[in-house]
């Protein structure tokens, strides 16, 4: 409680998101950022539980760590970096799940998406990447397939075994992934 003017025959009270801890006092005091008063005639602020945040001063509620994104600290979140993804209320970076090999994530993604045939990744992935010439891929493929001796890719990004091609006549390949 405080109260501003000295004539007065009571106290107020400090509206939520903000404190007056003590006795005798004319102003109340914002509680800062991370930090909340969730009721009038608080004494104290309270720093936000794990999985919450508040990045603003004066508050009465803290805010969910939204999915994609950990908390840093108690008023702050950052996203999850490319190859990773999170569910809500994520407390560290150790929150932020790697991806799977034939799968990415850009930033702050919530889940990992599947490359498409044609292309591939490796774990912890933020973009599945086109086969190169004398390759090809199925889908979720972690790494791109050799086409056998003798045969060849007219394109990048061939997405299947029957992508490869025989050499024309007059031509071979020695070795595979022509």
């Amino acid at each position: 409680h405080y109260q501003p003017d000295s004539a007065s025959t009571s106290c107020l009270s400090c509206d939520p998101g903000y404190v007056q801890p003590l006795t005798g006092n004319t102003s109340c005091y914002p509680c800062p950022p991370g930090s909340i008063a969730n009721a009038s005639a608080a004494r104290q602020c309270i720093s936000c539980p794990d999985g919450y945040y508040q990045p603003n001063s004066a508050k009465s509620q803290c805010l969910y760590v939204p999915a994609g994104y950990y908390r840093t600290s108690t008023s702050s979140i950052s996203a999850c970096p490319a190859g990773k993804w999170s569910g809500a209320r994520g407390n560290s970076i150790s929150d932020c799940h790697a991806c799977p090999s034939g799968t990415f994530a850009t930033n702050a993604s919530t889940e990992c998406t599947n490359c498409t045939s044609g292309t591939y990744a490796p774990a912890q992935s933020g973009k599945c990447e086109n086969c190169k010439g004398g390759t090809y891929s199925d889908d979720s493929a972690a790494t791109c397939i050799l086409c056998e001796v003798g045969k060849y890719t007219v394109t990048v990004g061939t997405s299947a075994e029957t992508g490869c091609v025989d050499c024309p006549g007059g031509t071979y390949l020695d070795f595979e992934g022509g």
